[in-house]
């Protein structure tokens, strides 16, 4: 497998080395090292200078130099074919240079194919990634290890799951490098839940609870299993799960549910 190449979609691009009649080389590759804040500026009128506002991470783009080598014009342009329809759309991209990481990408410009070149061809893929990325670890890890490179670690990540049976209290731990949002399901019923990050002091409260209902922090969503909304019954704000120790509190009325916190470790 070569270092500078990819996978994309768990397809590897050494996919493309194993024939004698073609090679797809990856010469290079661009890697932001981390995303650029997203920044909008105001001017008000009669003040000197702006009003500078931050409010969140803009994509990055990752550009790698390639070469298409083949002995025949025609396996090369069935090739090239191949290759557009395989990196066409969104997916999942991990460099083979840094496997502990999985971007959440999408191919911004076309594969441009010299028909008159019988044999050698050349061209950029830039691709649009997602500025928040998911590292991936074979082991739980805690608050303050060190960030580890493991080729064996699983494509999906890892992914935190909590059950609480009732009220109660919990810690959530973000150990990675940005803040996370959960995924919370409430299976069972209640009159009233009140789910309140004690760490940031930001909670929310949902209510009338006959069926089971999902939480979507990062989606800024709440509904039921039809699917059915439920933004009507909630109140507060969808918290985030900062670096660190979050506690978490559960009360309610009439509760009669395990709660369920799903989230994945998120990295710069």
């Amino acid at each position: 497998m070569s270092k500078t190449g990819f996978k994309f979609n768990n397809l590897d691009s050494s996919v493309y080395y194993t024939s004698d009649d073609f090679e797809l080389i990856v010469l290079s590759q661009n890697i932001p090292l981390f995303a650029q804040d997203r920044v909008a500026k105001k001017t008000v009128i009669d003040r000197d200078g702006q009003l500078t506002f931050r409010d969140g991470k803009n994509n990055k783009t990752i550009t790698m130099e390639c070469k298409l080598v083949s002995n025949d014009s025609l396996d090369k342009l069935r090739t090239a074919k191949e290759l557009a329809l395989w990196l066409n759309g969104y997916g999942e991209l991990v460099i083979n240079m840094e496997p502990d990481i999985k971007y959440q990408a999408q191919l911004l410009n076309e594969i441009q194919i010299d028909k008159t070149n019988f044999f050698v061809d050349s061209f950029i893929l830039a691709w649009d990634v997602k500025p928040i990325n998911v590292q991936n670890y074979s082991n739980n890890p805690k608050v303050n290890d060190p960030i580890a490179v493991d080729a064996k670690a699983p494509v999906d990540g890892f992914v935190t799951s909590i059950d609480v049976n009732g009220t109660g209290s919990i810690t959530l731990q973000n150990v990675g490098t940005y803040k996370s949002y959960s995924a919370i399901t409430i299976d069972g019923t209640a009159d009233s839940i009140t789910i309140q990050n004690t760490t940031t002091s930001e909670s929310f409260t949902i209510t009338s609870i006959t069926e089971t209902t999902y939480i979507d922090c990062e989606n800024l969503e709440v509904y039921t299993s039809g699917p059915t909304s439920k933004l009507s019954d909630f109140s507060g704000c969808f918290w985030a799960i900062n670096v660190g120790n979050n506690e978490i509190s559960i009360t309610g009325t009439n509760v009669n549910a395990t709660i369920n916190f799903d989230y994945r470790q998120k990295y710069l």
